[in-house]
This record gives C-alpha cells, structure tokens and sequence, in this order.
C-alpha cells in the first residue's frame, strides 16, 4: 500500500485553504426550493424511508446540481455545505426525513 499522499490532489487540502475556494458551497435557489417542496409533497405520506427512489422524488432542475455535488464529494474536496434551507414551521419532522432521504437518492 502506497502510503504517500498526493499533495496536489483536490482532496489534499487544510481548513485554511478551503476558506478561500468557494467551489464546494451550493447556494439553492427559491426555485430549487419549490421543487424541494414538490418533491416532498409526493412522498408525503410513505411512511417507510426507504421506500423513496429518485424516481419518487423527482428534482428535473436541481437534480444536475446535486450530481455536481456527488463528484466533488468523490473526486474533489471530499466536502460539500448546501445552503439555502432553513427550519421552516411548514415543515413537518416526517417532510424533512422524506427531504433528506430524497435527497440522497
């Protein structure tokens, strides 16, 4: 095993060095938000986790966004903030569940 790390690769980083890239900082958009919620009015009521599939939780726009996301965690810094969703009354504890479950589809 190659125990040597490689310095120059995107996931080499310190805690200093990210502050200043802002590549791995996702801003979501109200419409990126509405199709949040779109998506969470579909599985509403599925009360399995599990049972939510991409194809159950649709995101047609943000979707490319979130597969952006998957290769930097894979392939880049190794580390992702998604900003823009916030404690929200409207929100039950099953519809933020249903929403992060979705998400990782």
């Amino acid at each position: 095993m190659n125990s040597k790390l490689n310095a120059a690769h995107s996931s080499a980083w310190r805690g200093q060095e990210l502050l200043v890239k802002h590549g791995w900082t996702t801003h979501l958009s109200d419409g990126d938000l509405v199709e949040l919620d779109a998506a969470v009015a579909g599985v509403r009521g599925i009360a399995d986790c599990n049972e939510i599939s991409a194809a159950r939780f649709p995101l047609p726009t943000l979707g490319a966004t979130l597969k952006g996301i998957q290769d930097s965690l894979e392939n880049g810094p190794g580390v992702a903030l998604i900003r823009g969703l916030s404690p929200d009354a409207s929100r039950t504890e099953d519809d933020w569940r249903s929403l992060f479950m979705g998400l990782s589809c």
